[in-house]
């Protein structure tokens, strides 16, 4: 039988395309009469195929320092924070929200809302509110936690989000004046119970912040799955994923780690983080519960290169909270050196 493949994937290009605002097509596949479509390409795993493999070799230590909070990076500050500040404020007007029980939806449509901020794309999905744990009255100012403060407070928790070429164009600060910024994203987030997916292209344009001022803006890509379980002060952390950015390749990155910052507040207890790309292998291994100095030796290709000080990516409050709002930016967003 003769069998033919016509692949309609669109590949999007490693310097920064922008997404298309409508889903990409699947690959089909014809036999004989008979026609199949495959399962879709996401924006994300196009852009990834267009990247080179990470240097582990020059920028190893960099990648193990931060990977973790690069990933949630991603939809934590740079994409959901404004889903988050729209939803609790219940109404906006640009974008335009639509709530129908707990599902959402936005609408940019090139409007310009009071900050300057032109908004295009969608994004639909559903969430929950959780009321605040009040604070029992009485209780002495320096017996209250960071943790109790955080439960206090009413929150919103995204369930599911659908990104198609959601984002905005506007200015950022720069020491050299006011510069061009702007941002799609373009796929999917799904949390259920304590494990959150995410497959997400978020393509940026002109200047970005950064820590001294500003820099070019990347573009940055992810496909991974994170576990997070609590136990009081007790965190465990799984995840698993391929990543990648314009500036620094893409790799595959698994991390298996337990936190206890009531025992070690500068590194987890225990568990380990390897980063591979081509036929490099990076990795270290936390050992806070007997050594917590926060800085781990670290090895390319099973040799020991050195110590690497360690940046955290556990926040406080509810797991997904942390994973999905709370994480500081690293090594996706950093200028290739």
């Amino acid at each position: 039988m003769k069998r033919s493949v016509l692949s309609l994937s669109v590949l999007l290009s490693a310097c920064g395309s922008s997404a298309p605002e409508t889903p990409i097509p699947a690959t089909v596949e014809s036999v004989g009469e008979e026609v199949v479509e495959a399962v879709p390409t996401s924006a994300a795993a196009a852009y990834l195929a267009t990247l080179p493999e990470a240097n582990l070799q020059e920028r190893g230590e960099e990648t193990l320092r931060a990977t973790p909070n690069g990933i949630m990076m991603l939809t934590g500050l740079m994409v959901s924070a404004d889903i988050t500040r729209i939803l609790m404020e219940g109404e906006s007007s640009c974008p335009a929200l639509t709530l129908d029980g707990n599902a959402f939806s936005i609408e940019g449509g090139g409007c310009v809302d009071d900050q300057g901020k032109t908004w295009s794309g969608s994004v639909r999905g559903t969430f929950e509110r959780r009321a605040g744990v009040p604070i029992p009255d009485g209780t002495p100012e320096e017996e209250i936690t960071r943790e109790m403060r955080r439960a206090s407070r009413d929150s919103i928790r995204i369930q599911e989000a659908n990104f198609e070429a959601w984002g905005n164009a506007g200015t950022v600060s720069c020491p050299d004046g006011e510069q061009p910024s702007s941002w799609t994203a373009t796929g999917s987030l799904r949390v259920e119970g304590d494990t959150v997916s995410l497959d997400l292209l978020r393509e940026a344009e002109g200047q970005q912040t950064s820590r001294g001022g500003c820099e070019p803006a990347r573009n940055v890509a992810a496909i991974y799955t994170a576990t997070m379980t609590t136990a009081g002060s007790r965190k465990e952390e799984r995840g698993e994923g391929d990543i990648g950015s314009s500036s620094a390749g893409r790799f595959h990155v698994a991390t298996d780690r337990v936190r206890d910052r009531s025992v070690c507040d500068s590194e987890p207890l225990s568990g380990t983080q390897v980063v591979t790309a081509g036929d490099h292998t990076a990795s270290l291994a936390y050992d806070g519960a007997t050594n917590c100095d926060g800085a781990l030796d670290w090895s390319l290709d099973g040799q020991r290169v050195g110590p690497v000080e360690v940046v955290c990516s556990a926040g406080k409050g509810s797991p997904m909270g942390a994973w999905i709002f709370g994480l500081a930016i690293a090594f996706l967003m950093r200028r290739r050196k």
